[in-house]
């Protein structure tokens, strides 16, 4: 089972579970008011009465639609005549619906309702590791402004065209993310945005419906080693994670480098980046580590792997926290 398909499992139960504790509060609801105003009991014995003799007039071909329909209109207004004559809301027995338009079932015309959407977003929010980040770190907050534009003679560019550069490349990752397959490496010095970056493209990507799951390298390399010595005592959420870690549509690992080094590790790391390459699952890594040293520091064939299979956007200049900070660039 796929991390979308988990998703839409669990939906499905939280709505059961809606519509479930919806019809118990309409139940007590009615008991409440049938105690209290026993003619309403009446009446809705009467329309159900009414309902019945319809049917089975109908059964015997006799067309009495309209006087049954000016019957129950007249009791119906009865009853909520009484309801709010006793200091109740008129709709107060009328069933009750977080979503009126599908009726908590989640679907209109076999079509999911945009309740049923939304509840689908607000999970992979959740199980992104993202869910609180995302409200201030996405492209509406994103600042050139915060890079400079004056250019480095080695390079050739300034910090502020390289960023325009690889966050026109980020709008184009997201946009053709139904139709291409495509991973990226974001490397640079700490501070210069990669990891901002990243929460950008996973909150749209998120929103677009998409899963996505982001982990620091200290937490991917930690649960796998937890995973691997300590499996009886993994929670269900880690469970997912691990799961998710090879079929999200998108796997974030962020500050790849700074995990606790293990013989596990490039073992770990060759396993996810080429499982995910055989099935077409984009992955984005953000690292401060050069890529002279990537086979140094992991594998040969990790190296290999990064540079074949993945295009490397490079980010340069100041520490822009330290800009934010202090006002200037030091």
């Amino acid at each position: 089972m796929t991390e979308r398909e988990r998703q839409h499992k669990q939906v499905l139960r939280e709505f059961d579970n809606r519509r479930l504790e919806n019809a118990k509060t309409h139940k007590l609801r009615q008991q409440e008011i049938y105690k209290l105003l026993p003619e309403i009991e009446q009446i809705d014995n009467q329309l159900n009465l009414d309902g019945v003799s319809l049917i089975r007039n109908m059964f015997n071909q006799l067309d009495n639609r309209e006087q049954y329909q000016q019957q129950t209109n007249n009791l119906i207004l009865q009853k909520k005549a009484l309801l709010v004559e006793n200091g109740y809301s008129r709709n107060y027995l009328e069933p009750i619906y977080n979503c009126k338009p599908c009726k908590d079932s989640g679907f209109i015309d076999n079509q999911r309702c945009n309740c049923f959407k939304q509840s689908l977003i607000n999970l992979a929010y959740k199980q992104s590791n993202l869910d609180n980040l995302l409200a201030t770190e996405n492209f509406t907050s994103f600042d050139f402004s915060l890079y400079s534009p004056e250019v480095i003679p080695e390079i050739g560019k300034s910090p502020r065209q390289q960023i325009k550069y690889i966050h026109d490349n980020a709008v184009l990752f997201i946009e053709d993310f139904k139709h291409t397959y495509n991973n990226m490496i974001f490397l640079g010095k700490t501070g210069l945005g990669k990891t901002f970056l990243c929460n950008c493209i996973a909150k749209e990507l998120l929103d677009k419906g998409h899963t996505v799951l982001y982990l620091s390298s200290s937490q991917l390399f930690k649960l796998l080693e937890q995973a691997r010595f300590d499996k009886e005592n993994l929670t269900s959420n880690s469970r997912n994670i691990l799961q998710a870690i090879y079929d999200s549509e998108l796997l974030i690992i962020d500050d790849l480098g700074v995990e606790a080094m293990t013989t596990f590790v490039p073992t770990d790391l060759f396993n996810i980046i080429n499982t995910r390459h055989l099935n077409h699952l984009p992955t984005i890594i953000s690292t401060n580590i050069d890529i002279n040293d990537w086979a140094k520091l992991y594998s040969e064939r990790i190296a290999s792997r990064f540079i074949g299979n993945y295009v490397l956007y490079r980010f340069i200049g100041m520490d822009i926290r330290l800009y934010k900070k202090y006002g200037t660039n030091i």
